[in-house]
C-alpha cells in the first residue's frame, strides 16, 4: 500500500513539472519548474532561430533536458519549438506552446551580428 501512495505522489509531482524559459536583456534561461535544471544561453551566442516541429521520442529520446549530437534539447509536452543556430555550429532546440512569440521575442533580444 506504502508503494501505491509513494508512486501516486511521484507521479503527481512530475505532472506538475513545466518547461519555463526566460528572456532578458542578456540571455535567453531555460528550467523546469519543479525539478533543480536550468540552462543559460547568451544572446551573443544565437546566430539564428526559426520554429520547428519534433517528435520528442524520436529526435530526442524523450522529455527533458537532452544532449544529442552537436547540441542540445529543452523539451516539455509539446513538439513544436524554436531551434537556436549558435556562432560555433552547436544548436538548442527549446519546446513552446508558442513557438511564433518565442522566436519574436527572441529576434528583438538578439544584438546584430559585429
Amino acid at each position: 500500500m506504502s508503494l501505491a501512495v509513494l508512486l501516486w505522489a511521484v507521479y503527481v509531482w512530475l505532472s506538475r513539472v513545466r518547461l519555463i524559459t526566460d528572456i532578458d536583456g542578456a540571455s535567453v534561461s531555460v528550467r523546469m519548474r519543479g525539478l533543480p535544471r536550468h540552462a543559460r544561453i547568451p544572446l551573443a551566442n544565437i546566430a539564428a532561430v526559426r520554429v520547428v516541429c519534433f517528435d520528442s521520442q524520436k529526435d530526442f529520446g524523450g522529455y527533458g533536458f537532452r544532449a544529442v549530437k552537436g547540441g542540445r534539447a529543452f523539451i516539455g509536452t509539446t513538439s513544436r519549438g524554436v531551434r537556436l543556430d549558435l556562432v560555433g555550429g552547436a544548436f538548442a532546440i527549446i519546446g513552446s506552446a508558442l513557438p511564433e512569440d518565442l522566436v519574436a521575442a527572441l529576434k528583438a533580444g538578439i544584438p546584430p551580428p559585429s
